[in-house]
């Protein structure tokens, strides 16, 4: 009973904090780079996620071989440079914050397809039919604004595709790291490598900061979002399973408009936005059964 109600305090707030990244972090449009923001955001989550993983390669006696470093450097890369750069790059040149989190929610889906590629799983009818599901709940959210906002729409839909390799190639490296450790160490390699990035590129302190309510705005983003949040959902992870904990990714654009509205004090909730969300949650929850079938 203790266990069911710490997984779902885990996914309740993994999901909440999630689903607000994208309408917080769009109140400091103008103010902070997007990539700057990003590499402040993981900075502060990799001091929440390194001393985990510091800690759990000391308790299982781990070694980490010159190939494993390699490997999470990657992953890193992925996460931080790609994915979240580019999501955060979306969320400042679009409409609507909402808009970008359905889309980047897609993730969990398309995993399947590098699974297929990269784990060389079965693509079967059910995960085709997902797919395709999510790629219809897209094209249902961006509606009109495809034309008008082509650029952004795909930058959020890289940042999933992003995602999803990282997360599969995260699987290829479950027999030998637990996930505690993966991020732990991949989040401090990509934010070190988005940070020389950005200082050769000279955006690194493309700031505006005005007070101390946007440096709030950067803690939330690093501590809550980041830092807790990540830690949170694989907490989730360890309690119950990784399909558990995937429920994230089905509640945040359930969140996101409502969210959007109270922090930005406007929404999307035209007939379509919510046919985009019911069709990219569908999609999901197909994935979502399919992995309950073949535990039972």
């Amino acid at each position: 009973m203790k266990n069911s109600r710490n997984v779902v305090c885990c996914v309740g707030y993994t999901a909440l904090v999630f689903a607000s990244m994208e309408p917080v972090s769009k109140l400091l449009h103008g103010q902070v780079n997007p990539f700057t923001l990003t590499f402040l955001r993981f900075l502060i989550g990799s001091a929440f996620v390194l001393p985990m993983a510091v800690r759990e390669i000391r308790k299982k006696r781990l070694v980490v071989r010159a190939g494993d470093f390699l490997a999470l450097a990657v992953e890193g890369i992925l996460i931080v440079c790609l994915s979240m750069g580019l999501l955060q790059v979306a969320v400042f040149r679009a409409r609507s914050a909402a808009l970008i989190a359905v889309i980047y929610c897609t993730n969990s889906v398309f995993t399947v397809i590098f699974a297929a590629w990269v784990l060389r799983e079965t693509l079967t009818k059910r995960r085709a039919a997902a797919v395709a599901l999510c790629l219809l709940g897209i094209y249902a959210g961006c509606g009109i604004r495809v034309r008008e906002e082509a650029v952004t729409v795909l930058l959020a839909f890289a940042s999933a595709l992003a995602m999803s390799l990282f997360t599969v190639l995260g699987k290829r490296l479950m027999n030998r790291f637990p996930t505690k450790v993966q991020i732990g160490i991949s989040f401090p390699i990509g934010t070190v490598v988005l940070g020389l990035l950005e200082l050769f590129s000279g955006i690194l302190f493309e700031m505006n900061i005005s007070g101390a309510g946007d440096v709030l705005l950067i803690l939330y983003l690093g501590v809550a979002v980041t830092g807790l949040g990540y830690l949170s959902y694989f907490r989730a992870m360890e309690l119950s399973g990784a399909s558990t904990a995937s429920l994230v990714f089905f509640i945040k654009p359930v969140l996101a408009p409502f969210l959007s509205l109270l922090i930005l004090g406007a929404a999307d909730f035209s007939p379509m936005v919510f046919l985009s969300v019911a069709l990219i949650v569908c999609g999901s929850l197909l994935i979502l059964s399919e992995k309950k079938e073949k535990k039972t």
